[in-house]
């Protein structure tokens, strides 16, 4: 399944932007897969793969795929992403 978090609040300078597109899929043990465009900052894949175990908890036997994800370059952080994440593992779970 794929499932998609966004973070994006525009209130002042910096805003929030975070947007992730996950494929959920049923694997044996967890296992984070990063098919994102060469050049994407690594910080924000690695907050990414925070936001989803943060979510899973004990939960195994799962592969998530970061398939997509776009950021801002002044209005991203790394814990916009682990928000974003959460979200997106969220809506997976509830399905």
């Amino acid at each position: 399944m794929l499932v998609e978090g966004r973070h994006v609040r525009q209130t002042g300078s910096p805003g929030r932007y975070a947007v992730v597109r996950l494929r959920v899929e049923a694997g044996a043990g967890f296992e984070f897969v990063d098919e994102t465009a060469p050049g994407f900052p690594p910080e924000f894949v690695a907050a990414t793969r925070r936001g989803v175990e943060a979510t899973l908890g004990s939960l195994t036997d799962i592969r998530v795929t970061l398939v997509e994800a776009k950021d801002h370059l002044v209005d991203s952080s790394e814990r916009d992403f682990e928000i974003a994440a959460e979200q997106a593992i969220s809506k997976a779970l509830e399905l």
